[in-house]
């Protein structure tokens, strides 16, 4: 970066004040002498020469927050879905046990009303029974 030594001296003697922004007597802002790019080939300058670099030329680092890993998505629902499985699985035999009453009683249609009503009308006939009651007389109607 620097090719004359006299240079770098002048640029290490003016450095405190170079590095950052400052402010004019108007009370504007100005950028600073030496960009990050410049300090960092001069720093890099004097320390091949074998010279030594003040630490509080250099800026500290923001200290990095270490976190678990996020995880996949299905991995973090993973206990969530296990639960609601369970939970269905434990409801399984009472809709099982409605389910073949339903079809039970949905099967129990007289003659009468196979021949007279339509698929429609048998459906609704067949949903207005109440759930754990068979009609009386087999499914037949007395009229």
């Amino acid at each position: 970066m620097f090719r004359n030594l006299s240079k770098m001296e002048r640029a290490l003697a003016s450095l405190p004040g170079a590095m950052g922004p400052t402010k004019s007597a108007e009370g504007k802002w100005r950028s600073a002498e030496m960009s990050r790019r410049q300090l960092a080939g001069l720093r890099k300058q004097v320390l091949s020469l074998n010279r030594e670099w003040p630490a509080e030329y250099d800026t500290p680092r923001k200290e990095v927050k270490e976190r678990p890993p996020k995880g996949h998505k299905h991995e973090r629902d993973k206990p969530l879905r296990e639960a609601k499985v369970a939970a269905a699985l434990a409801k399984q035999p009472e809709l099982i046990a409605a389910y073949r009453l339903k079809a039970r009683l949905k099967d129990r249609a007289s003659p009468f009303d196979l021949m007279t009503l339509s698929t429609k009308d048998l459906k609704l006939k067949s949903r207005n029974v109440p759930q754990g009651k068979a009609p009386k007389g087999g499914g037949k109607s007395k009229k």
